[in-house]
C-alpha cells in the first residue's frame, strides 16, 4: 500500500521525462525532481529522508553512475534505481560497485515498471530501517545490561567493603569488652583506653551508617535541604576539630580569609559534605601528617579547599571520582566504601555548588568546594 509521505527523487535532464513520470508518481508519493546531479545533491541536503532515488544514466556534467556513487557516500539510506538506455555490462558493473544500485530500468520504462521498482525500493528501505532500529535497540539493551552488570559488581564490592568496615570496629569493641569484663588486672589508664577505643569504634560505625542512610534518603528523595543562615567559619572549625579528635594522627590546619558573615545553607548537609572531604584527605594520606583547609570568598562564591599530600588520583580516573561506589586505583589496600565523595558531590550540587579536583599521583590532591554566595537554590 503506497504511503503518500514516502519521498521519491527522480533525476533526469529531460524535462519531458520528468513531466511524464510526475503525473503518475506524484499521485502516489511525495515526488521530488531535479534536472541534473548537482541540482539533485543540493536538494537532498535539504531532504535527508528521501527513500528512493531514480536517476538517468546519461546526464551532462555528472552522469548517473557518478551521481549515485555520491548518493551512496552522502545519503546511503536511500535505495538507488538507474534508468538507462545503454545497459551494457561495464555500465552495470560500475553502477553496482560504485553506486550500489538496487535495480535497473531500461528507457523508455513503462510507468507500471517504474511503480513496481519504486515499491520494491520502498520495501527495501523499510527493511533496512527496521534492521537499523533492531541494531540500535540491541545496542541500547547491551549497554543497559553492561551498566546493570557494573552496578551489580559495584554493589557486591560495596557490601564487602561495608562488611569489612563494620567488622574491624566490632572486633575492637569485642576485644575491649573481653578485657574489661574478664578476670584481668588492668590499671585505670588501661581501662580508660579501652573505653575510648569502644567510643571511637561506635563513632566510626555510626558515621558509616549515617553515610549509607544519607545516600538512601538522597536517592529516594527523602533528603530535603532545610536552608538557614550558617556561619561558614564556625562550621569549618567544628568539622576540623571533630575529625582531628578522631585520633588519626594527622595535623589539620585551617586558614580562613574573608568569608561571608552568614551563608544560606543546610548546616547538616554542608557539615556532612565537608566532613567527607576532610575524612577522605586524612584516609588517603598514609605516612603524611599534614592536611590543609583553606576558605576564602572569590567573586560570588565561597571556596573551601582541602589539600593533602597523599596517594593522589590518576588523571583518567578523576571524572569518575564522584560516582557511587567508585574508588581510585591508588586506594588499593586502604579501607573505604566509595560513597563519601559521591555523597559530598550530591550534597554540594543540592546547594547549587560544585567540587573541583586537582591531583597528582604520589603528590596529593586538592578538592575545592565552590558554594554560591546567593545561597541554596529554592528549587
Amino acid at each position: 500500500m503506497p504511503d503518500r509521505h514516502d519521498k521519491i527523487l527522480l533525476v533526469d535532464d529531460d524535462p519531458n521525462v520528468l513531466s511524464g513520470y510526475r503525473r503518475h508518481l506524484g499521485r502516489r508519493y511525495t515526488l521530488l525532481t531535479a534536472l541534473g546531479g548537482q541540482e539533485a545533491l543540493a536538494l537532498l541536503d535539504g531532504e535527508p529522508d528521501v527513500a528512493v532515488i531514480i536517476a538517468d544514466m546519461r546526464m551532462p556534467g555528472m552522469n548517473g553512475v557518478q551521481f549515485l556513487t555520491e548518493c551512496a557516500r552522502r545519503h546511503g539510506d536511500a535505495v538507488r534505481v538507474m534508468l538507462t538506455g545503454n545497459a551494457d555490462q561495464d555500465t552495470a558493473v560500475q553502477a553496482v560497485n560504485r553506486g550500489h544500485v538496487f535495480r535497473f530500468l531500461n528507457k523508455p520504462a513503462p510507468i507500471e515498471d517504474v511503480i513496481e521498482a519504486v515499491e520494491a525500493g520502498l520495501r527495501q528501505h523499510r527493511l533496512h530501517r527496521a534492521e537499523r532500529e533492531l541494531v540500535r535497540q540491541a545496542e541500547i539493551t547491551r549497554n543497559a545490561l553492561e551498566r546493570e552488570r557494573a552496578a551489580a559488581k559495584q554493589q557486591r564490592e560495596f557490601v564487602a567493603m561495608v562488611s569489612h568496615e563494620f567488622r574491624t570496629p566490632l572486633a575492637i569493641i569485642d576485644s575491649a569488652c573481653e578485657i574489661l569484663a574478664g578476670p584481668y588486672q588492668i590499671t585505670e589508664p588501661q581501662r580508660a583506653k579501652r573505653f575510648a577505643m569502644i567510643r571511637d569504634s561506635v563513632a566510626r560505625m555510626t558515621e558509616l551508617m549515617e553515610s549509607v542512610l544519607s545516600v538512601s534518603r538522597l536517592e529516594g528523595g527523602g533528603l530535603v535541604a532545610k536552608p538557614e543562615p550558617v556561619d561558614l567559619e564556625s562550621l569549618l572549625r567544628a568539622v576540623v576539630e571533630r575529625v582531628q579528635s578522631a585520633g588519626s594522627g594527622h595535623r589539620i590546619e585551617l586558614e580562613t580569609g574573608r568569608l561571608p558573615g552568614a551563608l544560606t545553607a543546610d548546616p547538616r548537609m554542608l557539615d556532612l559534605a565537608l566532613a567527607n572531604l576532610l575524612n577522605n584527605a586524612v584516609k588517603y594520606s598514609p605516612g603524611r601528617d599534614r592536611v590543609l583547609v583553606q576558605a576564602v570568598t572569590a567573586g560570588d562564591e565561597a571556596l573551601v579547599a582541602v589539600s593533602d599530600e597523599g596517594v593522589g588520583i590518576p588523571p583518567d580516573e578523576i571524572p569518575r571520582l564522584f560516582d557511587k561506589f567508585f574508588r581510585a586505583s591508588t586506594a588499593s589496600g586502604i579501607a573505604g566504601t566509595g560513597i563519601g565523595l559521591y555523597l559530598a558531590g550530591q550534597l554540594t550540587r543540592l546547594h547549587g555548588g560544585r567540587i573541583e579536583v586537582r591531583s597528582e599521583v604520589g603528590r596529593g590532591s586538592v578538592f575545592t568546594l565552590h558554594l554560591p554566595l546567593s545561597g541554596i537554590p529554592t528549587r
